[in-house]
């Protein structure tokens, strides 16, 4: 097996505190070489956040949140793919609401991945990008739950591909016959993890094929 300094990664993304978002985050960073994290820069009391917060303070790694991060800012982690912020608020209210959003574009072929934005956060978005919201994949917010992919924001982001992430018979009832039923409307193909199992997505900046393991 290779090394931790042999396994690195250029970019860990943090989209919020909540458990089940940071719950593997210092297993990554104990596990591959880390170049950059970037994450809200919401607080939160709980458990999983302090270890977090504890190993990386113990680490060199350059972190970025809204404090040096706004909605509109490109990244410049990729010559070749192009990574624009759509949302991010360490002030939120909700830890869900201080999402960190990002439009990822690799040549003609653009992803969208909304953490777990509600749909106050996505009329911001709306308000402040429109139609310049349109992608072709769409990583759904919130599990699918009602309080996200609200109508408006699918008509500015149009995704060919909808994918939510759920467990399966989850306590939640995720994701929520609402959503799926905005989706349908909206004419996206929607692959779930809880009835497809793992989702994977590639592109050659031209097309995309989706795989899933069921």
């Amino acid at each position: 097996m290779p090394n931790r300094s042999s396994m690195t990664i250029d970019v860990l993304v943090l989209t919020h505190p909540d458990a089940d978002h940071i719950g593997n985050a210092v297993a990554v960073l104990n596990s591959f070489t880390v170049k950059a994290v970037y994450q809200s820069g919401c607080p939160t009391d709980s458990a999983t956040y302090a270890e977090l917060e504890s190993k990386l303070s113990t680490m060199a790694i350059p972190e970025y949140t809204d404090a040096q991060v706004n909605p509109g800012d490109m990244m410049n982690w990729s010559s070749s793919v192009s990574s624009e912020v759509m949302a991010i608020n360490a002030q939120a209210t909700e830890t869900n609401d201080a999402s960190i959003v990002l439009k990822i574009t690799d040549g003609k072929v653009s992803f969208l991945f909304e953490g777990d934005a509600s749909s106050l956060v996505e009329s911001q978005m709306d308000r402040e990008f429109g139609s310049s919201m349109n992608v072709d994949i769409l990583k759904v917010g919130h599990h699918g739950s009602s309080t996200s992919s609200g109508t408006s924001f699918l008509d500015y982001t149009t995704p060919a591909v909808a994918v939510i992430e759920a467990g399966l018979n989850n306590q939640y009832g995720l994701p929520t016959q609402q959503t799926l039923d905005r989706l349908n409307t909206d004419g996206s193909q929607v692959y779930r993890t809880d009835l497809n199992g793992t989702v994977t997505i590639t592109t050659d900046g031209s097309t995309w094929t989706a795989y899933t393991a069921n």
